[in-house]
């Protein structure tokens, strides 16, 4: 039976503003045992004591020292969720937090709402940690930077998916302001994300998914509202309710994440069962794809969450994959060749993914073997191919998805 109590340990050098804090978290049913500390030098004493679920930082009124407590907790205690607060918030402050581990960013004086929002995600996260999921599987591919190629392979994944397990399988576009994937799979959406929030309570889940755009292969997508500013409305704390809800309808989402660490972002990740980081054979890729799993580890994510992807694979031009690896510090689980940028280019504009345009390109087949190397079918992978010859890291984990 999973816990539906949370325990939380505060570290607040204002006794007045832990007290504060403490009142409405008391109002929480969910929330358990809370234990206040103002000593912050005997924290990591007292969390090895207490071993809390949720550790609740604030960054008043030394900034520096609080950061160096917070990256401590993340290296020490990576199974904590770590929420910071301070009484003001630039965004250079946030990413400084974010990037040292902390899932949630309440501002002083706390909001109760907020509060409560973000306790509810994170006994949401606990529970979903401790139990087998019996819903949709969610991908999330993250490009390390712009112009990977993170999108290209999000919406061929898809399809390639779709293709393979003759499933129901949905693309989610999470850049909510500037997303453009959609246009690969040559859909003209109805809703959006945002619809789908502002109905949460009286949506008819059969009618949502007869209605989602669907492209010519057999691919559902939902993506961000028309007007960029209206992505505005879209918070943090929808992302749990939205992925519960896709995952009630569909097999696979396929979530194409945008390059940036902010809140929206980092709930998705939270929330995926795989994340397939994009990377490619250059200096910037790598530099940036060490930095990401890095925060990856510091979130707490299982190395078996975590998948290196490199993209634009060309044998005779790319570093020394030995090097590359010891320099992120990650193994790289798949190697996707480069396209020819004719054909590729003509596939964006055609809204004809590759998956289908060219399924026995060279792109197409090693996105096919990379999807026999998760769902454990060991079978379908030619003789001789790289795939054949890889550790099958996944069989174990992932033998269910393809029943």
């Amino acid at each position: 039976m999973m816990k539906q109590e949370l325990s939380i340990l505060i570290l607040d050098t204002d006794e007045p503003t832990a007290s504060n804090l403490k009142l409405l978290l008391a109002e929480i049913r969910e929330v358990g045992v809370i234990v206040t500390m103002t000593d912050l030098s005997m924290a990591l004493k007292q969390i090895k004591k207490s071993d809390p679920d949720v550790i609740i930082l604030s960054l008043y009124p030394s900034e520096d020292l609080a950061l160096k407590l917070a990256e401590k907790i993340s290296h020490a205690h990576p199974h904590c969720m770590l929420f910071v607060t301070a009484p003001k918030a630039s965004p250079e402050l946030i990413i400084r937090a974010m990037r040292l581990g902390a899932r949630e960013f309440w501002l002083q004086p706390f909001r109760s709402e907020e509060v409560k929002n973000g306790i509810h995600a994170a006994l949401r996260l606990k529970n979903r940690s401790g139990a087998c999921s019996v819903n949709g599987k969610v991908i999330s591919v993250f490009g390390v930077k712009g112009g990977v190629g993170a999108t290209t392979i999000a919406v061929n994944l898809a399809v390639a998916i779709a293709q393979r397990t003759l499933k129901d399988v949905l693309l989610l576009d999470a850049d909510f302001q500037l997303g453009h994937a959609g246009l690969y799979l040559n859909c003209k959406p109805k809703f959006s994300v945002l619809d789908i929030i502002n109905n949460f309570n009286n949506i008819d889940l059969g009618l949502l998914k007869s209605t989602l755009a669907k492209s010519s292969a057999e691919v559902s997508f939902l993506g961000g509202p028309a007007g960029i500013e209206e992505a505005d409305a879209i918070k943090p704390a929808h992302m749990e309710q939205l992925l519960s809800l896709l995952r009630s309808l569909f097999d696979y989402i396929v979530v194409d994440i945008r390059p940036v660490f902010d809140e929206i972002n980092i709930r998705l990740l939270d929330e995926s069962d795989l994340i397939l980081v994009v990377a490619n054979f250059d200096v910037p890729s790598i530099y940036n794809a060490k930095r990401c799993i890095e925060l990856f580890r510091r979130l707490g994510y299982d190395r078996d969450k975590v998948f290196l992807v490199m993209n634009r694979y060309v044998a005779h031009e790319v570093l020394d994959l030995e090097a590359v690896e010891n320099s992120i510090g990650h193994p790289v689980f798949w190697r996707i060749p480069n396209q020819e940028y004719g054909a590729m280019i003509r596939s964006i504009n055609e809204g004809m993914p590759m998956s289908r345009r060219m399924p026995k390109g060279r792109f197409s087949v090693s996105l096919a073997e990379m999807l026999d190397r998760f769902n454990g079918n060991l079978d379908a992978v030619p003789a001789g191919s790289a795939a054949a010859n890889k550790p099958n890291r996944l069989r174990k984990l992932l033998s269910s998805w393809s029943e």
